[in-house]
Formats: C-alpha cells, sequence, structure tokens
C-alpha cells in the first residue's frame, strides 16, 4: 500500500503461487493485467486499487477460485466486467471510479450475497440492481464517497 511503486505488473506475477494476499494499492502502477494473475489460484485479497491500470480484465481472472476481496477502484478499466462474476470465493467487491462499459452483467451472476460497491448504480449506462453500496463520482468531492467493504 502506498509504496511509490510504478511500472507494470510483469508477467512473472504468476509464479507468486504461494501468495495470499496482495496489496498494491495507491501506486503508480500502469498497463493492463497479466493473463498470469489467473495463476494465483491461492490468492485470498486482491488490492490494486488507486493506480493507473488500463484495459480489459483478463479472462484467467476467472481462476482465482480462493479470491475472497478485490478492490480494482479508482483505476482504468475498460470493456466488461462479467469475468468477476465467475469469482465463486468472493464476498466483496470494489470497483467504484473504473470505465466498465457495464456491470449489471455481475447481477446475473453467481455473486449471490456479494457486497459490490460501484458507482452511480441506478444511471441507465451503469445500472446495478445488485450493488449493496451506490458510490458517488464527483470530481470535487471532499471526502470518500465508497466504502471500503470488510476483506
Amino acid at each position: 500500500d502506498s509504496n511509490e511503486l510504478s511500472g507494470h505488473i510483469p508477467s512473472e506475477i504468476g509464479l507468486l503461487t504461494d501468495m495470499t494476499a496482495i496489496d498494491a494499492s495507491n501506486n503508480n502502477i500502469a498497463g493492463s493485467l497479466p493473463s498470469e494473475i489467473g495463476r494465483l489460484t491461492n490468492v485470498e485479497t486482491l488490492v490494486i486499487s488507486n493506480n493507473s491500470l488500463t484495459g480489459t480484465l483478463p479472462s484467467e481472472m476467472a481462476m482465482l477460485n480462493s479470491l475472497g476481496y478485490l478492490d480494482i477502484s479508482n483505476n482504468g478499466f475498460t470493456g466488461s466486467s462479467g469475468v468477476l462474476g465467475e469469482l465463486a470465493a468472493l464476498q466483496a467487491l470494489r470497483l467504484a471510479n473504473t470505465q466498465f462499459d457495464s456491470v449489471g452483467d455481475l447481477c446475473n451472476s453467481n455473486l449471490v450475497g456479494v457486497e459490490i460497491a460501484a458507482n452511480t448504480c441506478d444511471n441507465m449506462i451503469y445500472a446495478c440492481t445488485c450493488c449493496t453500496h451506490c458510490c458517488l463520482n464527483e470530481p470535487n468531492a471532499q471526502e470518500e464517497t465508497c466504502p471500503l467493504l470488510a476483506p
């Protein structure tokens, strides 16, 4: 958390198969998530929020079958968030202030009873009827409007 890391996440991250928790939040990590992230099948907590990550989520993320807490908020992820619906062990998900096309597809997935924090859940483009927390996306907000959720 806030180690002044910069650069990208290398494909060698897939070699860290014994890791159970990763917190690389509040850094300047850019680029996309490598597909090798799917090899981290023991990871229970993955926090990569508040970086400059972009691109689509790799389909290999579906192999993170131990992942209970995921925070990818405040990044530039785009495309579909659908792969997140395949995370069977997921208990809490923060994806506020991302650029996904939609998060509504998560409501039709396996994420029953999962705490989901997303931005403006009720607008037509970003509708998330199953989200448990809706986070305001106001550029001049003085305080965090999105709950951290418990890992």
